[in-house]
């Protein structure tokens, strides 16, 4: 026999003792026997834990109701009123109507209230080739920080890398 065939025919027996084919490849093959005796294990744990089976009262109570269901003649249903999808041009029309006191809310705060005009200060700063220094900008003034270079340092500033890079792109 087929190992397959062999685990089809032990899923059927249920208690009972294997036939003699059974048996023999069971005695051959020790996959097949491992197999057998998980469902073997896994059948006393069903037995030992499974609930109590109700009264046959109880089924017919149960039957009784389905059949009484399945046999009854159905309601009429009542006819449902008809809905109209709502039209295309009409949800256009309001999305457009929302969209137009938005930018009309907008334009009328834009007016009331102007942003605040902002003073751009001029400054030059001499930076010798090669140095890495930080400059910064606040309502006081220039401020540089001069980067003095490590010893034996061949580093490059990345952002004098990039901004050489991105010149090169717009010419």
């Amino acid at each position: 026999m087929r190992c397959v065939d062999v685990r089809e025919a032990l899923g059927t027996l249920r208690g009972e003792p294997p036939r003699d084919d059974l048996s023999g490849h069971l005695a051959g093959c020790p996959r097949c026997a491992a197999w057998a005796e998980q469902s073997a294990r896994l059948d006393r744990l069903w037995d030992a834990t499974r609930p109590a089976e109700p009264p046959p009262t109880t089924w017919d109570a149960v039957w009784a109701e389905v059949s009484g269901n399945a046999d009854a003649p159905l309601a009429p249903a009542s006819p449902k009123p008809l809905k109209f999808p709502a039209h295309r041009g009409r949800r256009l029309v309001v999305i457009g109507l929302g969209i137009a006191q938005a930018a009309a809310i907008l334009v009328g705060a834009m007016l009331l209230f102007p942003s605040p005009t902002v003073a751009v200060a001029k400054a030059e700063v001499d930076i010798d080739y090669g140095r890495i220094d930080l400059i910064r900008f606040d309502p006081r003034g220039v401020d540089v920080v001069c980067k003095e270079p490590e010893e034996n340092s061949n580093s490059v500033d990345s952002g004098f890398v990039a901004l050489g890079y991105f010149e090169a792109m717009a010419e």
